[in-house]
Protein backbone atom coordinates (compact mmCIF):
# COMPACT_ATOMS: atom_id res chain seq x y z
CA UNK A 1 0.00 0.00 0.00
CA UNK A 2 2.85 2.46 0.65
CA UNK A 3 4.56 1.37 -2.15
CA UNK A 4 1.65 2.33 -4.22
CA UNK A 5 0.83 5.60 -2.70
CA UNK A 6 4.48 6.88 -3.46
CA UNK A 7 3.96 5.79 -6.86
CA UNK A 8 1.21 7.43 -7.16
CA UNK A 9 2.52 10.70 -5.44
CA UNK A 10 5.68 10.34 -8.09
CA UNK A 11 3.37 10.36 -10.91
CA UNK A 12 1.38 13.61 -9.39
CA UNK A 13 4.63 15.55 -9.38
CA UNK A 14 6.35 14.19 -12.38
CA UNK A 15 2.82 15.72 -14.19
CA UNK A 16 2.94 18.68 -12.47
CA UNK A 17 6.58 19.03 -13.20
CA UNK A 18 5.93 18.57 -17.02
CA UNK A 19 2.80 20.65 -17.25
CA UNK A 20 4.16 23.46 -15.57
CA UNK A 21 7.61 23.13 -17.45
CA UNK A 22 6.05 23.04 -21.07
CA UNK A 23 3.66 25.63 -20.96
CA UNK A 24 5.60 28.44 -19.04
CA UNK A 25 8.32 28.15 -20.92
CA UNK A 26 7.05 27.50 -24.53
CA UNK A 27 7.36 24.22 -27.18
CA UNK A 28 10.19 22.19 -26.15
CA UNK A 29 11.15 20.35 -29.64
CA UNK A 30 13.87 21.25 -32.30
CA UNK A 31 15.82 22.17 -29.05
CA UNK A 32 18.39 20.10 -26.94
CA UNK A 33 17.56 19.09 -23.90
CA UNK A 34 21.17 18.52 -22.65
CA UNK A 35 24.10 18.13 -24.75
CA UNK A 36 25.96 15.23 -22.37
CA UNK A 37 26.22 13.08 -25.75
CA UNK A 38 29.79 11.98 -26.95
CA UNK A 39 31.59 13.20 -29.98
CA UNK A 40 34.70 11.91 -31.37
CA UNK A 41 36.52 13.59 -33.69
CA UNK A 42 33.50 16.44 -33.65
CA UNK A 43 30.97 13.70 -35.36
CA UNK A 44 28.13 12.62 -33.13
CA UNK A 45 26.58 9.26 -33.72
CA UNK A 46 22.67 9.96 -33.37
CA UNK A 47 20.16 7.12 -32.78
CA UNK A 48 16.72 8.11 -33.76
CA UNK A 49 13.36 6.87 -32.55
CA UNK A 50 9.59 7.18 -34.00
CA UNK A 51 7.54 7.46 -30.72
CA UNK A 52 4.09 5.88 -30.66
CA UNK A 53 4.06 1.94 -30.96
CA UNK A 54 7.89 2.52 -30.44
CA UNK A 55 8.46 4.01 -27.43
CA UNK A 56 4.80 4.62 -26.20
CA UNK A 57 1.31 4.05 -26.83
CA UNK A 58 -1.73 6.37 -25.50
CA UNK A 59 -4.00 5.03 -22.36
CA UNK A 60 -6.80 6.47 -24.47
CA UNK A 61 -6.71 4.34 -26.60
CA UNK A 62 -6.28 6.95 -29.50
CA UNK A 63 -3.60 6.42 -31.99
CA UNK A 64 -0.93 9.40 -30.56
CA UNK A 65 -1.73 11.22 -26.98
CA UNK A 66 -4.74 12.81 -26.84
CA UNK A 67 -3.67 14.41 -23.58
CA UNK A 68 -0.26 15.70 -21.98
CA UNK A 69 0.30 12.61 -19.63
CA UNK A 70 -2.01 9.90 -22.51
CA UNK A 71 1.28 8.19 -22.11
CA UNK A 72 1.90 4.25 -21.16
CA UNK A 73 5.82 3.40 -22.02
CA UNK A 74 6.54 -0.07 -23.75
CA UNK A 75 8.89 -2.74 -22.57
CA UNK A 76 12.57 -2.62 -22.21
CA UNK A 77 12.71 1.05 -23.64
CA UNK A 78 14.42 2.65 -20.61
CA UNK A 79 16.87 0.09 -20.67
CA UNK A 80 18.15 0.03 -24.15
CA UNK A 81 17.55 3.78 -23.84
CA UNK A 82 19.97 3.74 -20.72
CA UNK A 83 22.48 1.58 -22.60
CA UNK A 84 22.65 4.01 -25.56
CA UNK A 85 23.21 6.79 -23.47
CA UNK A 86 26.12 4.92 -22.11
CA UNK A 87 27.75 4.16 -25.75
CA UNK A 88 27.54 7.82 -26.07
CA UNK A 89 24.84 8.28 -28.81
CA UNK A 90 22.95 11.63 -29.25
CA UNK A 91 19.38 9.88 -28.58
CA UNK A 92 16.18 11.77 -30.51
CA UNK A 93 12.35 11.37 -31.32
CA UNK A 94 11.43 12.13 -34.50
CA UNK A 95 7.39 11.57 -34.71
CA UNK A 96 4.91 12.33 -37.44
CA UNK A 97 2.26 14.12 -35.39
CA UNK A 98 -0.44 14.88 -38.06
CA UNK A 99 -3.04 15.23 -35.48
CA UNK A 100 -2.09 18.80 -35.33
CA UNK A 101 -3.01 19.19 -38.70
CA UNK A 102 -6.71 18.24 -38.46
CA UNK A 103 -7.26 19.31 -35.39
CA UNK A 104 -6.94 16.38 -33.32
CA UNK A 105 -4.63 17.59 -31.00
CA UNK A 106 -2.64 20.93 -30.39
CA UNK A 107 1.08 21.91 -31.00
CA UNK A 108 0.76 21.89 -26.75
CA UNK A 109 -0.30 18.54 -26.72
CA UNK A 110 2.06 17.07 -28.75
CA UNK A 111 4.92 18.95 -27.42
CA UNK A 112 4.02 18.09 -23.67
CA UNK A 113 3.28 14.74 -23.91
CA UNK A 114 6.61 13.97 -25.91
CA UNK A 115 8.44 15.82 -23.04
CA UNK A 116 6.40 13.61 -20.41
CA UNK A 117 7.55 10.13 -22.84
CA UNK A 118 10.91 11.31 -21.92
CA UNK A 119 10.52 12.43 -18.22
CA UNK A 120 8.47 8.76 -17.76
CA UNK A 121 11.81 7.00 -19.51
CA UNK A 122 13.98 8.99 -17.23
CA UNK A 123 11.78 8.35 -14.17
CA UNK A 124 12.33 4.80 -14.84
CA UNK A 125 16.16 5.09 -15.60
CA UNK A 126 18.13 8.04 -14.78
CA UNK A 127 20.63 7.55 -17.07
CA UNK A 128 18.06 7.02 -19.81
CA UNK A 129 18.16 11.37 -20.79
CA UNK A 130 17.02 11.24 -24.20
CA UNK A 131 18.38 14.75 -25.35
CA UNK A 132 16.15 15.76 -28.37
CA UNK A 133 12.80 15.68 -30.03
CA UNK A 134 11.10 16.79 -32.84
CA UNK A 135 7.78 16.22 -34.39
CA UNK A 136 5.87 16.71 -38.39
CA UNK A 137 2.33 18.28 -38.33
CA UNK A 138 2.69 18.77 -41.98
CA UNK A 139 2.34 16.73 -45.17
CA UNK A 140 5.81 18.43 -46.43
CA UNK A 141 8.26 17.44 -43.70
CA UNK A 142 6.38 14.31 -42.32
CA UNK A 143 8.58 11.12 -42.32
CA UNK A 144 9.54 9.61 -44.74
CA UNK A 145 10.70 12.91 -46.06
CA UNK A 146 14.32 13.47 -43.92
CA UNK A 147 13.29 17.18 -42.42
CA UNK A 148 13.59 15.83 -39.22
CA UNK A 149 16.44 14.35 -39.66
CA UNK A 150 18.51 17.17 -41.53
CA UNK A 151 17.12 19.98 -39.11
CA UNK A 152 18.97 17.94 -36.18
CA UNK A 153 21.94 17.65 -38.12
CA UNK A 154 22.08 21.42 -38.68
CA UNK A 155 21.38 22.51 -35.54
CA UNK A 156 25.00 19.95 -34.54
CA UNK A 157 26.83 21.84 -37.26
CA UNK A 158 25.81 25.32 -35.39
CA UNK A 159 27.51 23.48 -32.50
CA UNK A 160 30.65 22.90 -34.75
CA UNK A 161 29.75 18.68 -34.45
CA UNK A 162 28.90 16.76 -37.65
CA UNK A 163 26.19 13.69 -37.77
CA UNK A 164 27.93 10.90 -38.34
CA UNK A 165 25.47 9.25 -40.88
CA UNK A 166 27.39 6.01 -41.10
CA UNK A 167 27.23 5.38 -37.95
CA UNK A 168 23.70 6.07 -36.87
CA UNK A 169 20.60 4.24 -37.16
CA UNK A 170 16.81 4.38 -36.90
CA UNK A 171 14.25 2.46 -34.98
CA UNK A 172 10.29 2.54 -35.57
CA UNK A 173 7.42 0.61 -36.34
CA UNK A 174 6.08 2.02 -39.60
CA UNK A 175 8.27 -0.55 -41.80
CA UNK A 176 6.37 -2.71 -43.86
CA UNK A 177 2.77 -1.34 -45.07
CA UNK A 178 -0.37 -4.06 -45.05
CA UNK A 179 -1.30 -4.53 -49.28
CA UNK A 180 1.85 -2.90 -50.38
CA UNK A 181 5.06 -4.22 -48.62
CA UNK A 182 6.83 -7.49 -47.84
CA UNK A 183 8.32 -8.45 -44.91
CA UNK A 184 12.15 -9.27 -45.09
CA UNK A 185 10.76 -13.04 -45.16
CA UNK A 186 8.71 -12.63 -47.25
CA UNK A 187 5.25 -12.34 -45.17
CA UNK A 188 2.84 -9.56 -46.65
CA UNK A 189 2.92 -6.72 -44.56
CA UNK A 190 1.42 -6.02 -41.49
CA UNK A 191 1.86 -2.11 -40.57
CA UNK A 192 -0.15 0.74 -41.16
CA UNK A 193 2.62 2.93 -43.11
CA UNK A 194 6.31 2.19 -44.11
CA UNK A 195 7.36 5.68 -43.49
CA UNK A 196 9.74 4.81 -40.46
CA UNK A 197 12.09 2.79 -42.59
CA UNK A 198 12.25 4.97 -45.54
CA UNK A 199 12.91 7.52 -43.59
CA UNK A 200 15.94 5.32 -42.65
CA UNK A 201 16.91 4.50 -46.04
CA UNK A 202 16.52 7.86 -47.43
CA UNK A 203 18.77 8.94 -44.90
CA UNK A 204 20.98 5.91 -45.56
CA UNK A 205 20.85 4.82 -42.26
CA UNK A 206 20.54 1.38 -40.92
CA UNK A 207 16.46 0.54 -39.35
CA UNK A 208 15.08 -1.79 -37.29
CA UNK A 209 11.78 -2.63 -35.83
CA UNK A 210 11.10 -2.17 -32.21
CA UNK A 211 10.48 -5.90 -31.90
CA UNK A 212 14.10 -6.54 -32.36
CA UNK A 213 15.36 -3.50 -30.91
CA UNK A 214 13.29 -4.47 -27.81
CA UNK A 215 13.05 -7.79 -27.83
CA UNK A 216 9.69 -8.17 -28.07
CA UNK A 217 9.81 -9.99 -31.11
CA UNK A 218 10.37 -13.33 -29.42
CA UNK A 219 7.95 -13.72 -27.30
CA UNK A 220 5.65 -13.09 -30.55
CA UNK A 221 5.03 -9.58 -30.81
CA UNK A 222 4.66 -7.79 -34.08
CA UNK A 223 3.58 -4.16 -32.96
CA UNK A 224 2.25 -3.09 -29.39
CA UNK A 225 -0.83 -0.67 -30.50
CA UNK A 226 -3.24 -0.88 -27.33
CA UNK A 227 -2.24 -0.38 -23.56
CA UNK A 228 -4.12 -3.53 -22.91
CA UNK A 229 -2.01 -5.35 -25.08
CA UNK A 230 1.06 -3.90 -22.87
CA UNK A 231 -0.37 -4.49 -19.84
CA UNK A 232 -1.16 -8.11 -20.74
CA UNK A 233 2.51 -8.89 -22.02
CA UNK A 234 3.71 -7.07 -18.87
CA UNK A 235 1.26 -9.87 -16.38
CA UNK A 236 2.68 -12.67 -18.71
CA UNK A 237 6.07 -11.97 -19.15
CA UNK A 238 7.34 -9.46 -16.21
CA UNK A 239 9.44 -11.96 -14.97
CA UNK A 240 11.26 -13.17 -18.11
CA UNK A 241 12.15 -9.40 -19.00
CA UNK A 242 13.72 -8.90 -15.23
CA UNK A 243 15.70 -12.00 -15.74
CA UNK A 244 16.68 -10.93 -19.28
CA UNK A 245 17.45 -7.52 -17.99
CA UNK A 246 19.64 -9.41 -14.93
CA UNK A 247 21.69 -11.75 -17.92
CA UNK A 248 22.34 -8.55 -20.14
CA UNK A 249 23.62 -7.03 -16.85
Amino acid sequence: MENKLLNSVSVFILILLVSTSVFAEGLKRQTFLNKDFATKDKKVRVAFFDADSTLRVSISGSVTASSPTDVMLLPQVETKIGKLIQEGYLVAIVSNQGGIKVGAVTHEIADSALFYTIEKIRAKNPLAQIHYFDYAENDETRKPDTDMGLRLEKKLNELGLTLDWENSFMVGDSAYKKGKDLHPDGRPGTHFSNADRLFAENLKIPFYEPNDFFGWRSFGIDVFEKAKQVKAFLKKHNSALKCVNAFND
